[in-house]
């Protein structure tokens, strides 16, 4: 059968082993004020460090795709662009063959 995890919560923090020891100690009398504010100024660092670290990693983590959300939308406008620029230029050579035919309908026209 699987043990049970039981602790004793701050907010949604689970309290150390320590914190909780000294806590007791500090009810039985076994702990002094000074040993105490001790354990909890340890475990508070302790936390501090943690959120630390963890918001160091998610500003990385949100850095990251930051650069790659820009690198993809670069990507695509120059897809784009590549795409409107070869559509302009189809379009100049669609003009031009449209003014070398009238040319030639003129000039056989003259001609005849």
């Amino acid at each position: 059968m699987p043990a049970i995890a039981v602790a004793e919560t701050v907010g949604s923090l689970l309290r150390p082993a320590y914190l909780r020891e000294a806590r007791q100690g500090r009810r039985t009398g076994g702990v002094s004020d000074a040993e105490l504010r001790a354990a909890e100024d340890r475990w508070v660092a302790r936390e501090q460090e943690r959120a630390a670290v963890t918001e160091a990693l998610w500003s990385a983590r949100l850095a990251a795709s930051e650069i790659q959300w820009q690198s993809e939308e670069s990507e695509r406008f120059s897809r784009a662009f590549a795409h409107q620029r070869t559509k302009l230029g189809l379009e100049r050579w669609r003009r031009a063959a449209c003014w070398v035919a009238l040319a030639i309908a003129i000039g056989s026209m003259l001609v005849a």
